[in-house]
């Protein structure tokens, strides 16, 4: 940790300070949300907890310790080019710096950081840190090949035909977004399907064949498993197990 940050938290943590939580201090597991391997969380590691469950955090960047947000959507941004830069920053908040770290009060940081001027974050520093993201993402690569695309239109079709046949009750055709969830499990050599409706899970009627389109979705799933989510979206795209197993985007 920066040689500040002690003194940092006693800042925004001191019930002599502006107010005692004015900033909230804490680690939380940054892997789910930014759908990394757990390996990743040993360079980056947050100091700061959001309320949409995002934070902010150390990220090791070669010799260098940057200071990254990132949010529940997976959004993520590098905020500082170090601890000191972060301090200076949080002394002098921009309108955005604000509302991206949840600072509604005023914080004199000029002890912390004295004499120095928030400096300019490069966009490259940026697309490097959606580079590292990536390295370790656990996400699948989107499939493009023939094969893929036309299995993506017949998993879709099959969806809008649920839609038009009323077997989904939470959409309809008219809805301007949908989103319909399957579950395909294997029981000794044959597949079974259900689907979401409600927060029930129910057997899909056979009609949508979606069992008959196993054998041309496993080879394409990244490894194999006897149990498998699809998400199929109104945008076209097909997403098996949130996307780090399959990626079937137009």
């Amino acid at each position: 940790m920066p040689a500040e940050f002690p003194a940092f938290v006693s800042l925004v943590t001191s019930p002599k300070g502006p107010r005692e939580d004015a900033l909230r201090v804490g680690w939380s597991n940054p892997t789910e949300l930014l759908n990394v391997e757990k390996s990743a969380a040993a360079e980056f590691v947050p100091f700061l907890k959001l309320a949409d469950g995002g934070g902010v955090a150390f990220w090791k960047d070669g010799e260098d310790q940057r200071i990254a947000h990132y949010d529940s959507e997976g959004g993520h941004e590098v905020l500082a080019l170090d601890f000191v830069d972060f301090l200076a920053r949080l002394g002098k908040p921009t309108k955005e710096f604000r509302e991206l770290i949840e600072l509604d009060v005023d914080l004199d940081t000029s002890t912390l950081a004295p004499h120095t001027t928030p400096k300019r974050v490069p966009a490259a520093l940026n697309r490097k840190l959606t580079a590292w993201i990536e390295s370790h993402s656990l996400s699948a690569t989107p499939v493009k090949s023939a094969d893929g695309e036309k299995l993506r239109k017949r998993l879709v079709d099959m969806a809008k035909q649920m839609l038009v046949d009323g077997t989904n009750k939470v959409y309809t055709t008219r809805s301007v977004f949908w989103s319909l969830d399957f579950r395909v499990v294997k029981r000794g050599e044959q597949w079974t399907a259900t689907y979401l409706n409600y927060g029930k899970w129910y057997d899909l009627p056979a009609k949508y064949e979606l069992i008959e389109l196993m054998p041309a979705l496993l080879p394409l799933m990244k490894s194999r498993k006897p149990r498998y989510e699809i998400d199929i979206m109104k945008n076209g795209g097909v997403y098996v197990d949130k996307g780090n197993e399959l990626t079937l985007e137009p």
